[in-house]
């Protein structure tokens, strides 16, 4: 028998996937994933969640974002590591920030989720659950209302090109939804962190809050996503690795 605790857990997690499956079907997104899951035989939750979801069928959102120097330097670091074969990993990170009276996303900070002696890896390298707390909790502090959970796509190597779901999917689904390289589309796992993240934020601050997740990719676009009266909607900055 699974204690209650667990059970709960449990329940939690099929109900998030759930809800993430609906997100994707009510914004126009079910196809792709059926598709895709067809194609490769790909049955549970798990199966499906490296299946890959281009930017451009997420609408871009009108609602401006500023990069404070903190973060957009961070990224840049990032963007440098990564540059590295041997330093080629998805790094988790937290951004915290505000919006500002002219309705702008302000960015002002930047926090590392990762600890010491971390093994990283290349596309799911977690982030450690103290230091997200934290990162939270001194967000909010300093008035903050915007939350992002962010993370890196490294460039791939060969073999992690090889190991992907988007590069077992024929040439014609590629070419019908738009699929990038490996390493340039986020994932619907990616889709089901933003709807954990939000609600995992929402039980526990009645103040009205902007969650999102970002992924800082290999060539330098950085791509901002969040739910807005149930839509997907995507803001995209670019950060040189200069």
């Amino acid at each position: 028998m699974i204690p209650d605790k667990d059970a709960q857990i449990i329940s939690r997690e099929t109900q998030q996937q759930q809800d993430t499956l609906a997100l994707l079907r009510s914004n126009g997104l079910g196809e792709l994933v059926e598709a895709c899951a067809h194609e490769l035989n790909l049955v549970s939750f798990e199966e499906r969640s490296e299946i890959p979801i281009p930017l451009s069928l997420i609408p871009q959102s009108e609602t401006e974002l500023d990069l404070g120097s903190d973060v957009s330097d961070t990224c840049r670091e990032l963007l440098n590591i990564m540059e590295e074969p041997q330093h080629a990993f998805e790094y988790p990170f937290f951004i915290g920030g505000f919006t500002s009276s002219q309705n702008i996303l302000s960015l002002e900070s930047l926090a590392l989720l990762y600890p010491e002696g971390t093994t990283f890896h290349t596309n799911s390298t977690l982030p450690d659950k103290d230091l997200l707390g934290k990162a939270v909790s001194d967000n909010v502090e300093k008035g903050g209302n915007v939350h992002v959970l962010g993370h890196t796509h490294p460039e791939p190597s060969n073999e992690t090109k090889e190991e992907s779901v988007a590069a077992k999917l024929s040439a014609e689904t590629k070419t019908k939804y738009g699929i990038r390289d490996v390493g340039l589309n986020i994932s619907l796992n990616d889709i089901y962190q933003l709807v954990s993240f939000r609600s995992t934020l929402e039980e526990r601050h009645d103040f009205s809050l902007t969650v999102m997740i970002c992924v800082l990719m290999f060539n330098g676009e950085i791509h901002f996503i969040y739910i807005e009266n149930d839509k997907l909607l995507r803001i995209t900055k670019e950060i040189s690795s200069d």
